[in-house]
């Protein structure tokens, strides 16, 4: 554990101490949190990401109890979050639907509604007139899955980003169609998963804003928060563009600003509610990934606790868990292979559990 005298984090306000005694006062195991954080951070790396640092931090009590990294930089240093930034996406949407003077989307909502998606475009199409907020985040959109041939994560420029987005041109067969019914859960997460429908929120991130979808982040979520760390890569090559953060991935975090994220969620929208959220919005996107997206594993290890869980999860096994009933948020962030992913994420679950007992 990286050793570190009684002091306070004055971003968050999170006091810092690991001294085996107050974690025991907590209702904590300093052994098993010991074992928990230093395994956490002893996974393989993979080879394609050869500056890769893996960290681990748990806080409970609004204490960070445990902290530990493969780097000697690593709490300084931020991380790719992967698919975690679709959680950011989330709660940026949350703090966007409380904003007043305007119609604002709702979780039920159509996604693609002329009050939000102002450029009338074709993404209002018929075809797609079912698809819900909710169904994005759930990955019940129909849009295109990531494991379709033509999925695409980086862009050229701007109009391409563009073109893929709204499905013009030779994507009109790609991004631009529905390849199941918008709500139909019977394929697994892996062959429904989906980023289109998360790019799609970039526009309408703008309509309800007035922003570009990155300053929009900046504005609502990262400067309420006292997060100073976040690198948004663009969506498209080259700096400075009006995709600056495509709201599926390409957001870089410390663990704890990751962790102010979950907090975020734990507190709906924080203490003494420095950032402006809808509560509604918050229970209500919770509510869908606790049915839609925690695995069966997840549910038989945490027992009851799956039903309140605050979780998110990135590549690299990057993810995020907080408890509400005990106050408890673990993060961890690294670049384990994507084929060890199921063996990891039952240990870590059951390794995390066991902090909760």
């Amino acid at each position: 554990m990286r050793s570190r005298s009684l002091q306070v984090d004055s971003a968050e306000g999170w006091g810092i101490n690991p001294d085996p005694d107050f974690v025991r006062h907590l209702g904590l195991d300093p052994r098993r949190l010991e074992e928990f954080g230093s395994w956490a951070t002893t996974l393989p790396c993979s080879s394609e990401a050869p500056d890769a640092f893996q960290g681990c931090v748990v806080i409970k009590n609004g204490w960070i109890v445990g902290e530990w990294y493969s780097s000697k930089d690593g709490a300084e240093r931020p991380h790719p979050m992967w698919s975690n930034t679709k959680t950011v996406a989330a709660l940026l949407l949350s703090v966007l639907a409380t904003r007043g003077n305007r119609s604002v989307p709702s979780l039920d909502s159509q996604l693609y509604d002329q009050r939000w998606s102002a450029d009338g475009l074709p993404l209002s199409a018929s075809h797609k007139a079912d698809i819900r907020f909710w169904h994005v985040f759930a990955h019940l959109s129909g849009l295109m899955p990531n494991e379709q041939p033509g999925f695409l994560e980086t862009f050229e420029s701007d109009q391409h980003f563009e073109s893929y987005l709204y499905g013009r041109g030779h994507y009109a067969a790609v991004s631009g169609g529905l390849f199941f019914s918008p709500g139909n859960d019977s394929l697994p997460l892996r062959a429904r998963y989906s980023c289109l429908g998360f790019h799609h929120l970039c526009p309408i991130f703008s309509a309800l804003s007035g922003y570009s979808p990155s300053a929009a982040l900046q504005e609502f979520v990262l400067r309420p928060l006292g997060i100073r760390s976040a690198v948004a890569v663009p969506a498209a090559k080259g700096a400075g563009g009006r995709y600056s953060w495509n709201a599926a991935s390409g957001l870089w975090l410390t663990a704890r600003d990751f962790a102010r994220i979950l907090n975020a969620f734990l507190r709906r929208g924080g203490p003494d509610d420095y950032l402006a959220a809808s509560e509604s919005w918050i229970d209500g996107y919770l509510n869908v990934i606790r049915r839609y997206c925690v695995g069966l594993e997840a549910r038989r290890v945490l027992g009851d606790r799956a039903r309140e869980v605050v979780f998110s999860r990135g590549a690299g096994m990057t993810w995020g868990w907080a408890f509400p009933s005990i106050d408890l948020i673990v993060v961890r962030v690294g670049s384990t292979p994507t084929g060890l992913w199921h063996l990891v994420e039952t240990s870590f679950i059951r390794g995390m559990s066991s902090l909760c007992q």
